[in-house]
């Protein structure tokens, strides 16, 4: 009576009975009477691809950085660079929500050390702290920024800039 599911609410339907997501969207879809649900847009199954959920990571400070399998979601090709490995990270925390970045979002790192001033990335601080921030790198100097103006920016200096550890972007 209510309509057809939001597409993000049929896919933890599918997980949760441990079935094909495509089939069971188009299932629910024919039992409504429609060829597709109407928030939902069909994709070519060779266009896409399964990247594994490693764990959460903070948007805030004092987020342990450890490896989870959550399993898999999936992404459109088109969406990734040729020939990079990514992952997913889901996100807790308030820092990054001036870039809409909100806590349960699904983060999708390329795995990478390379970074442009500015790029949001995977930063690993002394070994075991995870967090998601704004990465600045000067001669001598790394600052990672929230954009959150609750938080302010950590500054990393001279040999503390070996604390800092870029996982991806």
């Amino acid at each position: 009576k209510k309509g057809l599911p939001k597409l993000e609410t049929l896919k933890k339907l599918a997980q949760g009975l441990h079935v094909n997501e495509n089939e069971f969207i188009e299932m629910v879809s024919f039992q409504n009477g429609n060829k597709h649900p109407s928030n939902v847009f069909p994709y070519n199954h060779e266009k896409v691809i399964s990247i594994p959920v490693v764990g959460t990571i903070k948007c805030g400070p004092d987020g342990l950085a450890m490896y989870d399998n959550n399993g898999f979601e999936s992404v459109s090709k088109d969406d990734l660079e040729s020939g990079e490995d990514y992952f997913w990270l889901i996100t807790s925390g308030d820092s990054m929500i001036g870039d809409h970045i909100q806590a349960g979002d699904y983060a999708l790192i390329q795995k990478t050390q390379a970074f442009e001033n500015g790029d949001i990335c995977a930063v690993i601080v002394d070994g075991e702290e995870g967090t998601l921030k704004h990465v600045n790198k000067e001669d001598n100097m790394i600052t990672l920024s929230a954009s959150n103006p609750n938080y302010p920016p950590r500054v990393f200096v001279g040999e503390k800039m070996n604390e800092v550890y870029i996982a991806g972007k």
